[in-house]
């Protein structure tokens, strides 16, 4: 085949690239339902963690200091207010973790909703950066193996239980880790106080903690559609440009000008789906995927009709809301298996710090 022919069909497939547009990935802060338990209004006790005593008694300080503030809280029930409730001593004299057959009745009887038992699994700034004893081996294996693949960063690794008193059941049982890397970049107002890496790291792993319990703001990626040959597409990217600033305010601004200008600018109807869910309000987002669906049989449009919709699920579990008038579309998807080294969304918790 002559090198003319070979051109023909090369320009067909990018001028339809071209006239179809293409996506850009975009990070969007959207509500998260707490990873154990919604502890609204539920009285919940922190029993002292086990591992080196400075350690664990800052990290039991951090989570009374930094409980988030929302509507409505949870009450933190003091460990002194717990102890005084019944003879029975919190701490185990092997130093290990206290049994849950001497905590629940402390716990049924201080009239609590949820126990956080919990244990320090290194310490970052002492001598060695060994994990420290653990009950399972293999757990022990995989904790050192990955302290000793970051030697670029100090970590503090941590683990908690949470006991549904009531019925005596683990609701949630996983390690969680906090870094400078991963302060930096999710908690900077932490990163930019005049305070030591110890204490910053306190802190960011209280807040951590308060995820277990308490609706979280957390970012989850996105893909805007990039229009290129046609009406409306340079200002379509210019506010595609303002989103991926994080100025999602003047994105649709800009979006609903080219809708108005150019009503058949599908991407300009589409991000304005996304913007949609960048505030919060999940009727008007869905509405506008489904519009554009309609008009445009697109992958990136059902993916993203799918998204919406999954994050408001997320939204109205965060918070208690019945589900919306004419309910769901799409079957809610199970959740991940918890494992070593996972939340209940399926992210890794030790690798997620980098």
């Amino acid at each position: 085949m002559s090198e003319q022919k070979l051109r023909f069909p090369i320009l067909c497939i990018g001028l339809i690239t071209m006239l179809s547009g293409c996506r850009v990935g975009t990070g969007v802060h959207v509500w998260q339902p707490p990873l154990a338990a919604n502890a609204a209004g539920k009285r919940i006790a922190v029993a002292p963690p086990v591992g080196p005593r400075a350690l664990a008694g800052e990290l039991s300080q951090s989570i009374a200091r930094e409980q988030p503030k929302l509507p409505q809280r949870a009450e933190l029930v003091s460990q002194y207010e717990l102890s005084q409730s019944d003879a029975i001593q919190l701490v185990s004299f092997d130093g290990r973790a206290p049994s849950d057959l001497a905590l629940l009745p402390v716990a049924k009887q201080a009239g609590l909703d949820f126990l956080l038992v919990g244990e320090v699994l290194n310490d970052p700034f002492g001598d060695s950066r060994q994990p420290l004893a653990h009950d399972d081996p293999d757990f022990q294996f995989k904790l050192g193996q990955f302290l000793q693949s970051r030697d670029d960063d100090q970590i503090l690794a941590f683990s908690w239980r949470v006991i549904d008193v009531e019925n005596g059941q683990t609701v949630w049982a996983n390690p969680m880790s906090v870094s400078k890397a991963f302060v930096d970049r999710t908690y900077p107002d932490l990163a930019g106080q005049q305070t030591s890496l110890s204490q910053q790291l306190q802190a960011a792993a209280g807040r951590e903690t308060w995820k277990l319990f308490a609706p979280f703001v957390d970012q989850y990626q996105t893909e805007l559609a990039v229009p290129w040959i046609s009406l409306g597409a340079k200002q379509t990217r210019e506010g595609n440009r303002y989103a991926l600033e994080g100025e999602w305010q003047q994105a649709e601004a800009c979006w609903r000008q080219v809708l108005a200008e150019h009503p058949r600018q599908l991407a300009a109807l589409h991000n304005l789906a996304v913007a949609a869910v960048a505030r919060q309000d999940y009727a008007e987002a869905r509405r506008l995927a489904t519009e554009a669906l309609s008009k445009r049989d697109s992958r990136l449009f059902q993916e993203t009709l799918v998204w919406v919709e999954a994050r408001q699920r997320e939204y109205h579990q965060a918070f208690g809301l019945p589900d919306p008038v004419g309910g769901w579309t799409y079957q809610a998807s199970r959740p991940a298996a918890v494992s070593l080294g996972s939340d209940s969304r399926g992210k890794s918790q030790l690798s997620a710090t980098d």
